[in-house]
């Protein structure tokens, strides 16, 4: 019977696959090539320069505003034309991400014996586009602007408080009109044009700093023209809305912006690290539809496609088809507040019926992906770039067989269904209508699911529209204890602070969509990311880091299924920073160089 179910789960994909618009023997622009070494192709790439990278990406963009911008476009073009104080890149081997110090000259300095007050020393050879220096003044009226009070921002307080907390900075930025806190008290001052100051209201480390700085809400906005932008009443401000209202001071100048088509950047040669800015130009072309991306990539129209789930059996042993870990673990998100069938979600027999009833193999065997019975992905690495799941007491207490044990999940159910006084069950399982992964995922739990628990089970598919999921998960968040039963969901968590990326089970997270608590749970993340001797110990941080998974395994609010890779095509004449994947880095399309 169960590879009856397999097989069913093979021809539902397969199916969506025909729907994919791929002929059956598709041609891959240069699929012929040959192969070279990873260190080859590395040595290549920190050789070469030049040509345009063509990419598509999925997005409009909205504002080109750190402080507000909401769309993934938004954030690339930040990342291209923009400046942080330090930034993620690849070593020169290609074998481990690193973060260097972009607009700051070199890393925080520890002023003080309590961890509180830090400088940081800025270049003296940056310029914006229109040839003004950047310096220490630019940065302290960027944060003024993020946490300006009348603009309310929505990054100001993850600029205020993520990594570091920054004296007054969340006071500051929720007074609204009251003047009851002036900026001259908010931790942050130039002493001169290229010495920062900060002051902070919890000890941190010089890691803390620059991971806090390297995000692209903290990419810096050019003052007279930030002014320029601004409201008479300074409400609000259009900064970004154009290309005439922003400015460029990053590896590539904004140069063309067609709203809904096209975007394109060209090398700034001012960059203070050249060795990042290869290319002549990058642009992003804006194809909403996946199969149509993937029309254009093999009409040779753009230089790198992400496969529709649908399409990757038609690619899987294509030479240059290359792959990523997942951004997140696939997990089924139960509402444990749900009031319906006497509150049975709510049981935690019946959530490790759920989980120990998932045949995760099988699921991602058809996904070619990885089963999960865990909830910290694969792309997540510890402080010394090792990745998580690798560690051998982050596999210490994971279950045996990916965690499928149909006999167990069949004392479970028995066991919740008497405690909640039920003879018979239906639920209903929500997906995103766009999802073909989950969707055959979905499919096949309708038949295996009744197989284990027995006919008094049945499960209901429902597809939404992926907005209206949002909504769902909101309505639950703010009350609405009935708002849905089960959903898929994922988490595209933090890579290289997985400590910090366990907030999702946290009981105040704004953006979770179940309303799980456990004041454990609460605690341990507290240490991990705000106490000053877990800062200072990595081992003691991970060891925290995965006492909060095993509760997380152990309460479950959400079921872990599987991680499904990200599969890209990628044109031979694209040369990548990195030949190999390069954890929490990526192979760095944009710092490599593309043969014209």
């Amino acid at each position: 019977m169960q590879k009856r179910l397999v097989a069913l789960l093979l021809v539902s994909v397969m199916t969506l696959g025909l729907l994919a618009g791929c002929s059956s023997a598709p041609k891959n622009p240069g699929s012929d090539n040959t192969a070279t070494t990873a260190a080859e192709e590395t040595a290549a790439a920190l050789a070469g320069t030049g040509g345009t990278f063509r990419d598509p990406v999925t997005s409009d963009l909205d504002v080109m505003n750190p402080f507000i911008y909401t769309k993934e476009s938004a954030s690339y073009m930040l990342d291209l034309t923009g400046m942080t104080l330090y930034r993620m890149y690849a070593n020169d081997e290609g074998t481990k991400y690193i973060r260097v110090p972009e607009l700051a000259e070199s890393n925080p300095e520890q002023m003080d014996e309590d961890r509180l007050v830090w400088q940081i020393k800025i270049r003296k050879d940056a310029k914006w586009a229109n040839g003004d220096p950047v310096n220490a003044n630019d940065v302290v009226y960027t944060l003024k602007m993020a946490w300006d009070p009348l603009l309310i921002n929505k990054q100001s307080n993850q600029i205020a408080d993520n990594y570091i907390q920054i004296k007054n900075a969340v006071a500051y930025s929720m007074q609204g009109s009251d003047n009851s806190v002036s900026w001259d008290d908010v931790g942050v001052k130039a002493l001169d044009d290229y010495t920062l100051q900060l002051e902070l209201a919890a000890p941190a480390t010089e890691y803390d700093i620059i991971a806090h700085f390297a995000n692209t809400w903290c990419t810096i906005v050019h003052p007279a023209t930030f002014e320029a932008c601004m409201s008479e009443d300074r409400t609000s401000c259009t900064y970004g809305s154009s290309l005439d209202s922003y400015m460029s001071c990053g590896r590539y100048i904004f140069t063309q912006w067609v709203p809904g088509a096209l975007f394109r950047c060209e090398k700034n040669p001012d960059y203070v690290l050249p060795k990042y800015n290869k290319l002549d130009a990058i642009e992003l072309r804006v194809v909403t539809d996946s199969n149509a991306a993937l029309e254009l990539y093999l009409n040779g129209e753009v230089d790198r496609v992400q496969l529709p789930d649908a399409a990757v059996d038609t690619y899987i042993d294509d030479p240059s088809l290359i792959s990523m870990p997942a951004n997140a673990v696939r997990m089924i998100s139960v509402n444990s507040k749900n009031t319906n069938n006497n509150g049975i979600l709510g049981n935690v027999n019946f959530r490790k019926a759920l989980f120990y009833a998932m045949d995760r193999v099988s699921m991602a065997k058809v996904a070619y992906g990885t089963p999960a019975n865990y909830v910290i992905p694969l792309k997540c690495v510890d402080d010394d770039g090792v990745q998580v799941r690798s560690r051998e007491d982050a596999k210490s207490y994971l279950t045996k067989n990916n965690g499928y044990d149909p006999a167990l999940a069949k004392e479970y159910y028995d066991k919740a269904m008497e405690e909640c006084g039920l003879d018979k069950l239906t639920l209903t399982l929500l997906y995103s209508e766009s999802d073909s992964t989950n969707k055959a995922s979905s499919e096949f739990l309708t038949k295996s699911l009744p197989e284990i628990f027995g006919d008094s089970f049945t499960l209901q598919l429902q597809a939404q529209p992926g907005n209206v999921l949002s909504g769902i998960w909101k309505s639950a968040r703010n009350g609405d204890d009935n708002a849905f039963e089960l959903s898929w969901n994922s988490w595209n968590t933090s890579t290289v602070a997985p400590w910090n990326g366990m907030k999702i089970y946290l009981s105040d997270y704004a953006n979770r969509s179940t309303n799980y608590s456990n004041p454990e749970y609460d605690a341990l993340w507290q240490k991990a990311n705000q106490d000053i001797e877990a800062k200072l110990n990595p081992e003691l941080r991970m060891d925290l880091t995965l006492q909060m998974e095993q509760i997380a395994l152990e309460d479950l609010p959400y079921i872990p299924v599987l991680e499904r890779p990200i599969y890209y095509l990628v044109n031979p004449r694209v040369h990548t920073f990195s030949a190999q994947y390069v954890p929490a880095y990526g192979y760095g399309f944009y710092e490599g160089w593309v043969e014209e």
